[in-house]
Formats: C-alpha cells, structure tokens, sequence
C-alpha cells in the first residue's frame, strides 16, 4: 500500500485529468478556422504577412 502523500497525489492527478477531459468533451471539437493548421497567412490577423510593431524589442 502507498503512503498517504503519493496516493493523495495520484488520485488528484487522475481527478484533474478526468476533469480536464469532461471540459473538453463538453466543448467539443475546434472549429477548422482555429486550428493553427493553415499555411495560408502566419500573421494573428490572418493577412499572411508579419508588420513590425514599433517599440517591442
């Protein structure tokens, strides 16, 4: 038998991925526009080019 400690963590790590689980199920699957699978544009935008943002670096 384990330990008081390891069990406590195992079993909150099985509830928490059990959880994690139900939460995605519910949600369902992504829609193919949110993917991130697309190579037509790389920009957050969608406008398939990177501008330069002034001042960040």
């Amino acid at each position: 038998m384990l330990p008081p400690a390891p069990l406590g963590f195992l079993l909150l790590l099985a509830l928490m991925f059990a959880l994690s689980y139900a939460v995605g199920s519910a949600a369902g699957p992504v829609p193919s526009n949110m993917s991130g699978t697309s190579t037509e544009g790389t920009s957050p935008d969608g406008c398939g080019e990177v501008r330069d943002v002034g001042g960040m670096g």
